[in-house]
Parts: C-alpha cells; structure tokens; sequence
C-alpha cells in the first residue's frame, strides 16, 4: 500500500543485493568455459530478487512521486519512471530470449547480450539511488 512508510535504507539494502546478483551472473558469462546451467541458475537468483525489488518500488516509491505536490517533481519522477519501464521491458524480452536451450545454443550471444543488460542494471541502480529515492523521499 501507498501508505506504508517509505524506508530508502531497505530499498539501498536491496540495492547492494541486487548488485551482488549482477557480480555473479557476470562472473560465469565471464568464465573461459561456458556454463549454461550456472547462468541459468545465477540469472534467475537475479531475476526473482529484482521482481521482489521492483514490486516494493511499485507499491512504495512511484505512487510517492505521483501524489508530489511539486509540478517539477512529479515531472522528473514520470521520466525517470519512463526509462525505468523500458528498461524493465527489455529485461522481460532478454529473460524470453535466453531459455536454457537458447543459452546452451548460443552461449557467446547470451555471454554478450548479458553484459549488455548488466550494464543497464547496473546504471539503474545507480541513477535510483542518486535521484530516484531522494526524491521519493522528498515527495513522503
């Protein structure tokens, strides 16, 4: 609920987990050998962590910068949560794109693709906490 108070210190807590996830999924794309069932397996650890993540963010953060009282505040908040969706959609067409048998088939190409989306997790985090959750914060 919108109600509940909003707690940046769990969501960066979040955060710090989220970007250990990434060090690990990095790590086997990284290997000399292929390891499709470790990607799958640290691909996945990552995937349900940030669906928990982003679930928080959707029922704490953006509605916060919804209801914002600053014109200027809601308009910053709509356009970072604009390139946060994005972002979330291509997340969901890269998990789509890279089943087992894909990653088994293709390990160089999910190996590219992967850092790619890493990268972009990784930005996102970062601009979150820079100024996502500082104004969320403002907004309460």
């Amino acid at each position: 609920m919108t109600d509940a108070p909003l707690d940046p210190h769990r969501l960066m807590h979040e955060h710090d987990a989220l970007l250990a996830l990434i060090d690990a999924v990095e790590a086997v794309v990284a290997a000399p050998t292929p390891a499709p069932a470790a990607a799958l397996q640290a691909v996945t650890a990552l995937r349900v962590a940030l669906d928990a993540h982003l679930a928080a963010e959707d029922a704490h953060i953006y509605p916060r910068l919804a209801g914002s009282a600053s014109l200027a505040e809601q308009a910053i908040g709509l356009q970072l949560i604009s390139e946060f969706r994005h972002l979330t959609g291509d997340w969901s067409l890269y998990l789509l794109r890279w089943k087992p048998a894909a990653i088994a088939r293709d390990w160089a190409g999910f190996a590219t693709e992967t850092r790619e989306m890493l990268v972009r997790l990784r930005a996102r985090v970062a601009r979150e906490n820079a100024l996502l959750y500082p104004l969320a914060a403002q907004a309460a």
